[in-house]
């Protein structure tokens, strides 16, 4: 399965998540959106040609502007993971606090896991050196 395609099957799962917790119903009744932020996307082995499968999905963290997801795709018939993705989601119109307010499960201290945090420290200094080299560019 290419990676365009497992992406493309995250947002059903994703949606699907977001109906089942009551996030979606909650944020359309805060005028909140969402955003796809980012996705980091690891494939740890192909899935088999009509092979089925199931992701899993998880909301391990959260600040003030984003909700970041662990989802884990694994094929039915061995029970083996075959691919590991990070997503980030943006809140539009409200915050995260807000939308996550007395809904079962968000009451624990929640703790940046390090992969989240190696994550989105490598996306700030990937910007920041395409930042600079688009400076240069208009320099000359």
């Amino acid at each position: 399965m290419r990676p365009a395609r497992i992406l493309r099957e995250l947002d059903f799962a994703r949606y699907y998540y977001y109906d089942r917790t009551g996030l979606y119903a909650r944020s359309k009744r805060l005028g909140i959106t969402s955003l796809q932020g980012a996705t980091h996307v690891i494939i740890l082995q192909p899935v088999p040609l009509f092979g089925s499968y199931k992701i899993e999905t998880r909301l391990v963290y959260w600040d003030e502007c984003s909700l970041f997801f662990r989802h884990e795709l694994v094929t039915l018939a061995d029970g083996c993971r075959r691919a590991l993705l990070v997503s980030r989601q943006h809140s539009v119109g409200g915050t995260i606090t807000d939308l996550l307010k007395d809904l079962p499960g968000t009451s624990f201290n929640r703790i940046c896991p390090i992969y989240i945090r190696k994550w989105l420290d490598a996306m700030l200094i990937t910007g920041a050196k395409l930042r600079q080299l688009e400076y240069k560019q208009f320099e000359k």
